[in-house]
């Protein structure tokens, strides 16, 4: 069973927009999403092509949870779109 459908079923359980059933994202929808961006955007990671497109797939096939990713894309648009700050080390 994959992640996506764990977190479909979850998601399709308490019916909110957020993985624990939150109104607002939680640590959890900055973990997950965390994961999805570095794998699609290429943040740090080599990822090649066809993984991304197979994932985009995979998200396309599980509504709910293409929901969140948008919801989340929302959510950080401004993050997102200023591009992360490198953290002192």
């Amino acid at each position: 069973m994959s992640k996506l459908v764990v977190l479909e079923a979850r998601m399709a359980g308490h019916g909110k927009s957020f993985l624990a059933g939150t109104d607002r994202p939680t640590i959890a929808d900055f973990k997950a999403f965390q994961f999805i961006t570095n794998f699609l955007n290429g943040n740090g990671c080599a990822v090649p092509e066809h993984a991304k497109t197979r994932l985009r797939a995979l998200i396309a096939d599980h509504p709910l949870y293409a929901r969140w990713v948008e919801t989340m894309s929302g959510e950080l648009s401004t993050y997102l779109a200023n591009g992360r700050k490198a953290s002192p080390v």
